[in-house]
């Protein structure tokens, strides 16, 4: 497995990156490890592609897939995804969001779809849903995990929101790099 950190070269972004991939793997990690082998695992706006890097170091018997459109205020995830695709050739990138995906059969369906702090993000979240059942295996499980914007709290840090993302750095920023 390659060193994935060496592929970032901005730090803050990284820590970031590996905090929220983190929050992710222990959102996750009690179902990924009751997936049988050859599991099919789709993740729904994959972003850089760094959490299913770490499930594939964890479940190298997995079909993992990640799904991310590059759309608006994303497209910095592009060049970071395509390292990753390139030195981790066992997960497969498709970049379309979830509204136009879908399989061409049924033995490609997935047995575990997730996406993590994306959902807000979809232009039609019923098409989403929609679609991502269309994909789902008949025993797959779903999760989808979003952010509650009405507590001022951040997980993937554990601080404290204070007065938006700009203080909340300035007086965490030590924390949020280490």
């Amino acid at each position: 497995m390659p060193d994935i950190d060496a592929l970032f070269s901005d730090r803050t972004q990284l820590a970031r990156i590996r905090a929220e991939a983190d929050f992710g793997l222990r959102e996750l990690q009690g179902l990924v490890a009751k997936l049988s082998h050859g599991s099919r695992v789709l993740e729904i706006g994959c972003g850089t592609g760094f959490l299913l890097t770490r499930l594939n170091a964890l479940r190298p018997d997995l079909h993992l897939t990640g799904l991310e459109p590059l759309g608006q205020g994303f497209q910095g995830f592009e060049q970071t995804l395509d390292r990753i695709q390139a030195a981790v050739r066992e997960i497969e990138i498709v970049r379309l969001p979830i509204e136009q995906f879908s399989v061409a059969q049924d033995h490609e369906r997935f047995d575990l779809i997730f996406s993590v702090n994306v959902f807000e993000h979809v232009d039609d979240w019923e098409q989403a849903v929609k679609r991502s059942m269309a994909t789902l295996s008949p025993n797959g499980q779903m999760v989808i995990l979003c952010p509650n914007y009405a507590v001022p709290y951040e997980p993937h840090f554990a601080i404290p929101i204070i007065g938006g993302p700009t203080l909340t750095r300035k007086l965490f920023g030590r924390h949020i790099e280490a």
